[in-house]
């Protein structure tokens, strides 16, 4: 499904997809990821790509809930739910020595997984055309800071930092 993304129709190559394909059903769970490269021009413009891998997503139902702003390094992170699962995408943007480089990851929760929702409490929707990126502002974080990690929780274990799922 997410590799069915229009987004990915901006992706420099194929989507990469990694699946949890282990021998032992155990947690910690792997998370399924698919990911690419969105860019890596250097006439490009890392902020530019990102804004526009954003509105691809929202077009197709996606909620950005934090993006991050700093001098040289850009992140924005949303989540979808279809059919009471939900699912994750991070966009990184960075410009080192004159090259941008904008890579997209989205994760779906293992299907082993007892709760489907990775985001139970929805974190508050950032608005169009009001988050750092969209603004050139810098030096910012806005929203809610949530990383949804490629291991789910593993009951038996230690929990989780703040922010990670």
């Amino acid at each position: 499904m997410l590799s069915r993304e229009p987004v990915f129709d901006l992706a420099v190559g194929e989507p990469y997809i990694i699946v949890d394909v282990r021998d032992s059903y155990k947690p910690p769970l792997h998370r399924g990821t698919v990911g690419a490269d969105l860019n890596r021009l250097a006439d490009a413009n890392d902020r530019d790509r990102t804004v526009e891998a954003m509105g691809a997503l929202r077009d197709n139902g996606w909620t950005f809930f934090h993006t991050r702003c700093e001098r040289d390094f850009f992140t924005a992170s949303a989540y979808k739910v279809v059919d009471g699962v939900s699912f994750y995408a991070q966009i990184d943007g960075s410009e080192v020595q004159d090259a941008s480089n904008v890579v997209l990851r989205m994760r779906a929760p293992n299907s082993r997984e007892p709760n489907q929702d990775l985001f139970p409490e929805r974190p508050a929707e950032l608005g169009v055309g009001e988050t750092c990126l969209e603004t050139d502002r810098t030096a910012a974080s806005e929203g809610t800071a949530i990383m949804v990690d490629e291991l789910a929780p593993d009951p038996g274990g230690a929990a989780k930092p703040a922010g990670h799922r």
